[in-house]
């Protein structure tokens, strides 16, 4: 499956895409901004995504969490700050609150694969 990550801390990046491709997926990206994922989605839609909400100083991912949801793309935000940070229009979209297990993105992906 291919998994997009977008995250913008460089050491959450590398074992977030370790944990997924031992896990036996396809990790696009990671990123560390919108554009750049907005981009390799334009190219191509991927199976499923990791969004970290806060993308640093007055930056978050809310536009590119709005085009996975109208393109129907599977995705979960990861997150350390809670639901209440998030954009209310997304309320459906999973949580997935930092620090995450392996065993947390195995059963979101999961749900993706029906």
């Amino acid at each position: 499956m291919k998994v997009l990550v977008l995250e913008d801390d460089p050491l959450l990046q590398v074992d977030l895409a370790e944990m997924l491709e031992m896990m036996g997926h396809e990790v696009v990206g990671p990123f560390s901004a919108e554009a750049p994922a907005m981009q390799s989605c334009d190219a191509a839609l991927p199976d499923a995504a990791f969004v970290d909400f806060n993308l640093g100083k007055d930056r978050n991912s809310s536009v590119f969490a709005r085009r996975l949801h109208k393109d129907g793309v599977h995705f979960a935000f990861l997150t350390a700050h809670g639901r209440q940070y998030l954009p209310a229009d997304l309320g459906e979209v999973l949580v997935i609150e930092k620090p995450y297990t392996e065993a947390q993105l195995e059963w979101f992906l999961g749900g993706a694969r029906h």
